[in-house]
Formats: C-alpha cells, structure tokens, sequence
C-alpha cells in the first residue's frame, strides 16, 4: 500500500484540499492501492476552511466529512511520501524519509501560498494550483505503481 500525506500549517485550507483533489483523481482513474491523507503543524480548528470547501465544489471536487489532524510522529512514519506545500514545512521536518515539496514534485516556482484569512478568490486560486499540481502528481503515481 502506498501511503501519501500532504502537510501544511494548519490542515484547513492547502493539504486539505490537496488530500481531497488526489483522493478524486485516483477514483476517477480506478487506481488500487494508494492511501491519501494530510495533516498540519498546528491544527486549530475542527473543520475544513469554508472558502477551501466551496474552492473544492466549484472544481468538481465533492469534500467529504473532514477532520483536520495534527502531525505526529507515527503517523509521519507511517507514509511513504510526505508532500509538504512549502519548503519551510519540508526543513521543519528534517529527518524524515520521503520528504518532498509540491513544487518539487510538480515541477512550479515556489510555495503554494496559504490562503488562509484571504479573500475567497485566493482559495479558488490554490484549488487550480494544487488540482494541476495533483495531476502531475497523479503520472508519478502511476509510474511507481508499475514498478
């Protein structure tokens, strides 16, 4: 089984939508075997960020119930891939095996920015972002998968 996480800050906004944006494009392609979640640094509220979820809908991409969870260790350990949406997030867990960063992996310029606190149009803007980055993601995916 293959085990990816997604991490930012607070586990609302970014690696929530990027959890939810995966978990779609592997139903959608029918792929077994590859478990998706995500997790923040300091996780303060009990829900996704509105903005984020209505970000979500308007991609086509229906959030299911979901409860934000703190990092810890066991479950950082418990992953194959660790997805960190900024460098900083990627440097705070130094140590850890199978860190990367979505700009590494997606191959974009810099962080994906925290929408957090913005205006809505900032969480539409890091929904595209993350479902094209997702997407890239998706063809490594796969590519692992066969071997």
């Amino acid at each position: 089984m293959m085990k990816i996480m997604f991490v930012c800050t607070g586990n609302t906004c970014r690696s929530a939508m990027a959890e939810c944006i995966l978990k779609k494009l592997i139903k959608d392609e029918k792929i077994e075997g590859v478990k998706v979640t995500s997790a923040g640094f300091s996780v303060t509220e009990a829900e996704m960020n509105s903005y984020a979820r209505k970000a979500l809908n308007e991609l086509g991409v229906k959030p299911r119930k979901f409860l934000p969870k703190q990092i810890t260790e066991k479950l950082l350990k418990s992953h194959n891939a660790i997805i960190c949406m900024t460098k900083k997030h990627k440097d705070a867990l130094y140590g850890f095996n199978n860190l990367y960063t979505v700009s590494e992996l997606a191959k974009i310029d810099g962080d994906v920015i925290d929408p957090y606190g913005k205006d809505y149009e900032a969480y539409i803007e890091t929904a595209k972002l993350l479902y094209k980055s997702c997407s890239i993601i998706l063809n490594l995916i796969k590519e692992e998968l066969k071997t």
